[in-house]
């Protein structure tokens, strides 16, 4: 099946009356997972969600202490959440799980880079609190990287992490 039509059917499912009920279904049996994976250059938490065993989604809080410049300090990366699992909170739900990480650990700012042209991920993360913020120096060259590696244009966004006793 080609990639259109499946999101043919997609969208029409996600109209149906069947989808808010496989919605709140999805979101009582799935469970969310952290697992440190620290490496020298960096200490990482991946946060992954899984319904029955089966990863549909992951997001990874990358905390960069020791580089340099504008790279400094903590990064949301890799958002994914599965095509026949979107639309159902999944992706909002490990954001706030990094963010939630990422004020545990103390860091002032949460930086994360989107294609341009991915309007959802982007309006997600505006309505988190994300901001568009400039790139100069070190996090210009990983935006000018990553748009070179996927062939789209990129924005970097921050989120300025109050550090309250409540996480969200």
């Amino acid at each position: 099946m080609d990639r259109g039509r499946l999101r043919d059917i997609l969208h029409r499912f996600r109209r149906s009356r069947a989808f808010p009920w496989l919605r709140d279904l999805v979101r009582q049996v799935s469970y969310l997972a952290a697992e440190p994976q620290d490496t020298v250059a960096r200490a990482s938490v991946l946060f992954t969600m899984r319904v029955a065993g089966v990863a549909i989604g992951q997001a990874r809080l990358n905390l960069y202490p020791e580089a340099r410049g504008e790279m400094a300090g903590a990064w949301l990366v890799g958002l994914y959440v599965h095509p026949l699992f979107r639309r159902m909170g999944l992706g909002r739900d490990l954001t706030l799980a990094v963010i939630r990480e990422a004020r545990t650990r103390q860091q002032g700012v949460l930086r994360l880079f989107v294609r341009e042209d991915n309007t959802a991920a982007r309006r997600l993360y505006e309505e988190l609190g994300f901001t568009v913020i400039p790139t100069a120096g070190t996090a210009e060259e990983e935006r000018k990287r990553l748009e070179a590696l996927e062939g789209e244009p990129h924005v970097a966004m921050g989120l300025e992490l109050v550090h309250t006793g409540d996480a969200d």
